[in-house]
Order: structure tokens, then sequence, then C-alpha cells
């Protein structure tokens, strides 16, 4: 899979301990003395009492924890703060040379009193990705082999369970998290070291935002109103947490986004096909798609799956506006549509041409089909 992050397995060091074994006894006769006999001899209560209270225990596991000036700090980090480029670069070197991780990320976003939530799990290694993706409206499960070009996909939404191939694979960036762990590491003044922490990957120190240092990263064209972030660096080399709380005011209108998305499992996640796979091989709904016409129009021929009803919603959307329709009918293997945008931002379609009337499409483009809440197609296109 070409996705610009070199991948190679890092060898795993693990180190044994010997396991040592103390017998005790003494041999002896009948008329040895007593007194022989208790000082080489532990009794029952003698041996309890030798071993560790809980208030040792627990004092032993605080001591092991080291203070913040102990810990060993990665290249980026240092008890006075976060060189936050720097810091980026080892992490993504980190993760990079692990060849595997886990990422999972909990999103609200309140725009124009509404509010949007989605928690996802996004498991990479050298061979495939897995992604599961939790919204309100349904779930979607989503695995990616290395050795193919396309994504198998299990669509949910109440008692209603469908399959779709996308042409495209998962977005790399999206599915680590580099990207936006760069955007926002690297946006962040970062205070002083606070605590130290222990996580699943080993020992980890907490910074917590003073201020924005690169706004235009993160403000997307807006004022930044409010702005909070913290984070969690372990001491292997990589960013173990990430949080921040941002509104931000866009012609006129305030968006809120909130976001926590933590990094474990480094080097020790293995992704499997799921049991769903067959399944979606064979009954995932499949379109290929191209551009015609110069740019203006989109070609699409259903070349897997069973019929896609007519109730069936589909919508273009471009730089230049966006519209929607239903299909014209109910579509089976080998039949095609053609549909672009007119120049009043009209969805067009036809089964056997490209309509009249369709505009130059242009920058970010999507085509979707959903059926009520569930998405049946899904392609994104930059033009």
């Amino acid at each position: 899979m070409d996705n610009g992050i070199p991948i190679t397995k890092r060898s795993l060091l693990v180190s044994s301990a010997a396991l040592t074994t103390a017998l005790a006894g003494c041999s002896g006769n009948e008329n040895t003395d007593q007194s022989d006999t208790s000082e080489e001899e532990e009794t029952p209560e003698d041996a309890e009492s030798s071993e560790p209270s809980e208030e040792e225990e627990a004092s032993t596991s605080e001591d092991s924890v080291p203070s913040l000036s102990e810990f060993e700090y990665p290249e980026g980090a240092t008890q006075n703060g976060i060189a936050s480029n720097q810091l980026y670069s080892t992490h993504e070197s980190t993760l990079t040379d692990a060849g595997s991780l886990t990422l999972t990320r909990d999103r609200t976003d309140i725009f124009d009193g509404n509010e949007f939530s989605e928690t996802s799990s996004n498991k990479f290694d050298s061979n495939s990705i897995y992604r599961e993706v939790e919204q309100s409206d349904g779930t979607e499960y989503i695995w990616a082999p290395d050795s193919e070009s396309v994504s198998y996909v299990q669509v949910e939404s109440g008692f209603d369970q469908r399959y779709r191939i996308d042409n495209q694979q998962p977005d790399t960036n999206e599915v680590t998290g580099l990207g936006q762990f760069r955007q926002y590491l690297t946006a962040t003044e970062w205070g002083e070291a606070e605590e130290i922490v222990e996580t699943a990957d080993g020992y980890a120190v907490t910074y917590t935002s003073t201020g924005v240092s690169n706004p235009e990263r993160i403000n997307f064209g807006g004022e930044i109103d409010e702005y909070e972030a913290s984070t969690v660096v372990t001491d292997s080399g990589f960013v173990a947490e990430l949080s921040f709380d941002l509104t931000v005011t866009f012609d006129g209108t305030t968006q809120e986004q909130r976001l926590t998305a933590r990094v474990e499992n480094v080097g020790e996640t293995i992704v499997s096909e799921p049991d769903w796979g067959d399944t979606a091989r064979e009954n995932g709904l499949q379109f290929d798609i191209s551009l015609v016409e110069g740019g203006s129009a989109f070609e699409m021929e259903l070349v897997n799956g069973g019929e896609v009803p007519s109730d069936t919603r589909i919508r273009l959307r471009s730089d230049q506006g966006d519209g929607g329709k239903r299909v014209p009918s109910a579509l089976s293997v080998g039949d095609q549509l053609y549909l672009g945008l007119s120049d009043t931002n009209e969805l067009l379609v036809d089964t056997e041409q490209v309509p009249d009337g369709v505009t130059q499409l242009n920058g970010r483009t999507t085509v979707r089909m959903r059926l009520s809440s569930l998405l049946l197609f899904d392609h994104v296109e930059r033009l």
C-alpha cells in the first residue's frame, strides 16, 4: 500500500528474568536440640510475616514512578515544555518504525445549534487497515487489505445491514492520526511538564496548553474564541493522547469542536480479516466511476452487488455547490448513470449519456448514495 509512510516491523526486545527457588530445610536426628532447630527453620508464622504488606507494596509501586526530573523525555519534550515540531518528528518516526498501532478517537462538533458525535477505532499494520466508525445514524466497519486497492465495508443502521466496496482505501494519515496530531501539536503553545502517569505502553508525562502559536493551522479562516488542549507523551517517543476543545467564529457563526485521540498497542496491533469479509466481496455494492466531458460529469456503472433500490438518493457535491435527487430507477449490475451539476447547482442525471447543461466541477468533489441513513456509495476526488 503506497501510503507515504515507509513501514518496517520493529524488533521487540523481550527481557526475561531468571527464576530461582529457595529450598529451606534441615537434617538432624531425634537428639537435635530444639534451640538449634528454631534458628535453622522458619515457622509458618515467620514465613507469612516475611511477605510484604499491602502498604509496603503500594509504597514500592509509588516509589518506582519517576519524578519529573528523573523522567526520560523523548526528543522534543523536556521538563520545561515542548518543542512542537521536534516532538511531532519523534512521534512520527516512532510510529513508523513500530509498523502498527491502534488509534481511538471521540469527536463532537457543535454547529448552529446542532451536535454531531463520532467515535472511531482505527487499527493499522503493514498488511491491512480496520476501522469502526460509530455515528448517531449508524456504524461502519471498514477493512482494507494491503494486497488490494479497495475497501470492504459493512454498514449498519438499526436492524438494517448492507455491504459496499469502495474503490479507495482509507487515508493513512487519518487512520494513524498523524495529520491531526501534527496539526494541533504544532499549533499549540505548551506549558511545563505537570505529572508523570503510567500508560499501557510505559510511563508518560502530561502537558497542557498555554495558548496558540500558529492559529492559522486550526482556525480555518475564522477567529479563535476559546482553545484548550492537553497531551500525554510517553518515554518511548510517541504522543499517547491529545485532547482539545476549540471554539471558532466563522462568517458570524460559532462552531465548537471537542476531540480526544489516544494511541496505543504501538508495534503490537495485528489486523485480521473480519468474519464478514467474504460476504462483502460477494454482496458489496461497487461502482466503477470516472470523469467524462473534460471533468464536468461522472460516468458510473454498477459492477458488483445486488440491486440499488429506486428510493436511493444520490448527491454530488463540488466546491461550487451541490445537488441531490433519487436515482431514476432501481439499478442492477451493468446499469449506468451519468451525473453533473447545472449552473444553478441542480443535480442532472441520465442513464444513457452526459446530461445537457452540466458545468465544470472543481475542488474537492464527492459522490454519495444513501438508502435512508445507510451510505451505499462513497467517492471523493480532488479536481
